[in-house]
């Protein structure tokens, strides 16, 4: 069991709630009841302008890593871990797209969006706050 005795008004201090794919996170204002709501595959990604338009489409980005991967066979390197480093034309193009990377803490766990159900806080007043999780296991 976890349990909360404390509000928590901070996205990186709510209650975690989700199945591994898609999650939220439960905060709580003196306002409003916060539900951040997240997927595990959906990223804050920011790339700089300057940049912006080398980015390729998910598909032709795969046939790039597809001529590395033919390229590091005809190199006699088959068995190549990284050939987004290994192979010239690649890793060119990684550092190129990646320099929206370089110093900065990017991608971000932020959400995907908000839901507030909101109450007039003058009219109310924090008596108690429990959030109770149960975690089940069946073996």
């Amino acid at each position: 069991m976890i349990v909360r005795d404390t509000p928590s008004s901070s996205f990186f201090e709510g209650m975690l709630l989700g199945n591994g794919d898609v999650g939220a996170c439960v905060v709580v204002r003196p306002d409003a009841l916060g539900i951040h709501i997240g997927k595990n595959d959906c990223w804050d990604i920011r790339v700089s302008e300057d940049i912006a338009n080398h980015v390729l489409p998910f598909r032709e980005l795969l046939q790039l890593w597809q001529r590395a991967s033919e390229e590091a066979i005809r190199i006699g390197k088959p068995d190549m871990l990284y050939v987004e480093t290994g192979v010239d034309f690649f890793r060119e193009y990684s550092q190129k797209v990646g320099s929206s990377y370089d110093g900065k803490k990017w991608p971000r766990p932020w959400p995907c969006g908000t839901i507030w159900i909101n109450w007039d806080p003058h009219g109310s007043s924090q008596a108690n706050t429990l959030l109770t999780l149960l975690l089940a296991c069946s073996l």
